[in-house]
């Protein structure tokens, strides 16, 4: 937390990075990633947080490049799923394992830890 109290909070959301061609795809990532790169850096936020989407139909390939990218800015962030994440259930991989890798990365930024927000819902799981 800042010295002087306050808290900056930078907030994206619906990025759908992934699969070039598969549905809802981000046709224009460069651009998507220019623009985040300017509201960090212009902002210079204390936390990041992403609010669903983040990814589409790339499983844990897709959350190893969004670690890289968020943690390129040397800002803690955190990440809340959607349900276009979910959607690398059709490449195996289900919210929990997305989860499950997402709290044992190595990542020196990232603020996650996993949990059943409603138990035994699949879909409520992050």
């Amino acid at each position: 937390m800042p010295q002087d109290g306050t808290l900056r909070i930078a907030q994206f959301a619906d990025f759908h990075f992934g699969i070039e061609g598969e549905q809802y795809h981000n046709a224009d990532e460069a651009r998507t990633l220019a623009f985040m790169d300017h509201i960090v850096e212009t902002t210079q936020p204390d936390l990041i947080v992403l609010t669903g989407d983040n990814i589409m139909c790339s499983g844990i390939d897709g959350i190893k490049e969004l670690i890289g990218r968020m943690d390129k800015y040397e800002t803690p962030w955190t990440i809340i799923w959607g349900n276009h994440d979910t959607m690398a259930g059709s490449w195996g991989y289900s919210k929990k394992d997305l989860s499950d890798y997402m709290s044992s990365c190595d990542s020196k930024y990232l603020m996650y830890q996993e949990d059943y927000i409603e138990t035994g819902r699949e879909d409520r799981y992050g």
